[in-house]
């Protein structure tokens, strides 16, 4: 039976409590994982919560509580079908960089890959570690180049430097507190500290 005017109306709120609770979630979600290189940011998960109000207001209106749920139903079935694609999408090409990448490192001379091996920035930085490793050539990137990634704004790119700084860089002995999650005030004044050798 289809409901009246004033049946809809008088479930409204509801609609808004159901809409306010998926949304606020998603609006976490997005907020956490999403944003440009890592970085948690709110206009990401608002943008979520935008889309996720417009559609069940949508689906409300075109057939009440049935269309929220089918609208919400088919959303999720393509946000699904979409995820499968990109995830073959990116294992396919990353399969065939990776394979480019290799060949192309295996006919470098060792200057060349020490030459990568120094930038850890380099998308090859690691394949050309290995390819030296199995030349029985022991080679570790610049230190500084590892401390400019700590001075990074960005938190994923300090992770990354801390990270092979002690990897590389074991006798710095780097306090276990320290992390990437500090700011990057805190950590120019750690680096300071590391290359005047009073850390």
């Amino acid at each position: 039976m289809r409901k009246t005017g004033e049946q809809k109306t008088a479930s409204f709120p509801l609609l808004i409590l159901l809409l306010a609770a998926v949304g606020g979630v998603a609006c976490v979600i997005g907020s956490i994982f999403g944003g440009p290189d890592g970085k948690r940011e709110p206009w990401f998960g608002i943008t979520v919560l935008a889309v996720v109000v417009a559609i069940g207001v949508a689906g409300y209106l075109s057939l009440s509580w049935l269309g929220v749920l089918l609208f919400y139903g088919t959303a999720l079935a393509v946000a699904a079908a979409l995820f499968l694609v990109g995830c073959y999408t990116y294992m396919f090409v990353g399969k065939r960089r990776l394979t480019r990448s290799l060949d192309r490192l295996a006919g470098l001379s060792v200057e060349e890959l020490l030459a990568v091996m120094v930038d850890p920035s380099d998308a090859d930085f690691r394949l050309a570690a290995v390819e030296l490793m199995k030349r029985g050539v022991k080679a570790r990137p610049a230190k500084e180049r590892l401390l400019d990634l700590l001075a990074s704004n960005v938190q994923r790119e300090r992770a990354r430097g801390l990270l092979l700084l002690r990897q590389y860089y074991n006798e710095l002995q780097l306090p276990e507190e320290w992390s990437s999650m500090d700011s990057t005030d805190v950590w120019r004044e750690r680096i300071q500290s590391l290359e005047h050798g009073t850390a």
